[in-house]
């Protein structure tokens, strides 16, 4: 039995697909907004995003010399 994919078929996909982005990123506004202080009093304000699963990673600033 062949799998055969309909115009419907792929635009149920696309549509699950923009939805499971849109609710990522609505997340991941949440969470970056809530946590957004959490590094100042560690590493005074300095992290980096990490995308998953999201969230910030506090990290001490480099200092490069030369």
């Amino acid at each position: 039995m062949r799998w055969v994919t309909t115009r419907t078929t792929r635009r149920s996909y696309s549509a699950f697909l923009l939805f499971v982005l849109v609710v990522y990123l609505i997340v991941s506004v949440a969470i970056a907004t809530a946590t957004a202080n959490s590094c100042n009093q560690v590493t005074g304000g300095h992290k980096s995003w990490v995308y998953a699963p999201p969230h910030w990673v506090c990290e001490a600033p480099e200092i490069r010399i030369g």
